[in-house]
């Protein structure tokens, strides 16, 4: 119930919102889209295996990926940082951008790479784990169907608990937002009890995306221009809601905040 009521919270925060989230987040997040066109970087981002061939034959331009990269985590930051402060500190963002927090985006970086460097390990046991029980229980696939039911199965299996056990140490983040000092111990306890709540936003989570997903195949896969308008979107939706998501679990679980 406590799953329902985060992403009924976390929802409401974005749609109850809406013209503070466009003002934090919508020109922040053109940014990277208006320099990976400039730099002719869409090809590539578009066609998996065209980045895949260029990676392979060493013709991929470094010096623009890294610039490009490093300008998407740097807005993603800028983003992250005023929503949390938004919603926690109520603190207003200007009426074209948020305010620069300098040492709260670097502390967020920080926390954020922590978080990325726990996950890859977390994400190493649980795969190694899950793929050693798939391999034993069930039998090898032997057509296309059967494939793609031991891959949905074994990606429920892996991302949900991985995404579950992350969003136990997630309030590292908003807490660097906000300038609260919050170590991983710290959120590991606050959160003490809510894995099979966070394993079942984690359930809703992949359901949004790969609905989006799907939508998106069905009705814009003929065309390059509006499949590639509805990712942008469903890339900003997604990265507003897991925003959401961990402000929330931060009020709720250490905050001690109601789900209203």
């Amino acid at each position: 119930m406590n799953a329902i009521a985060i992403i009924r919270h976390s929802l409401q925060q974005i749609f109850g919102n809406l013209g503070a989230v466009l003002r934090i987040s919508i020109l922040l997040a053109l940014i990277p889209l208006a320099l990976m066109l400039a730099l002719g970087l869409a090809p590539l981002f578009a066609d998996e295996a065209a980045m895949q061939r260029a990676i392979e034959t060493g013709s991929l331009p470094w010096g623009k990926f890294l610039l490009f990269l490093l300008v998407a985590i740097a807005t993603a930051i800028w983003i992250a940082v005023a929503w949390h402060r938004f919603v926690l500190l109520e603190e207003q963002p200007g009426a074209v951008l948020p305010a620069w927090k300098g040492d709260r985006m670097l502390s967020y970086l920080v926390a954020s790479i922590i978080l990325i460097l726990i996950g890859i390990v977390v994400a190493i046991v649980i795969s190694l784990v899950v793929g050693l029980i798939l391999a034993t229980v069930l039998p090898a696939p032997t057509s296309m169907g059967g494939f793609i039911v031991v891959a949905v199965i074994a990606g429920l299996l892996i991302g949900v608990p991985i995404i579950a056990l992350i969003m136990r140490i997630g309030p590292i983040l908003p807490a660097a937002a906000v300038g609260e000092r919050l170590g991983v111990g710290g959120a590991w306890e606050a959160t003490r009890g809510a894995t099979l709540t966070f394993a079942g936003v984690a359930v809703v989570i992949i359901l949004i995306s790969l609905g989006l997903e799907f939508i998106g195949a069905r009705l814009f896969g003929r065309s390059v221009m509006l499949a590639g308008i509805w990712g942008f979107a469903v890339q900003w939706f997604n990265l507003m809601l897991g925003l959401s998501i961990a402000t929330t679990i931060y009020g709720h679980y250490v905050q001690r905040r109601p789900l209203v």
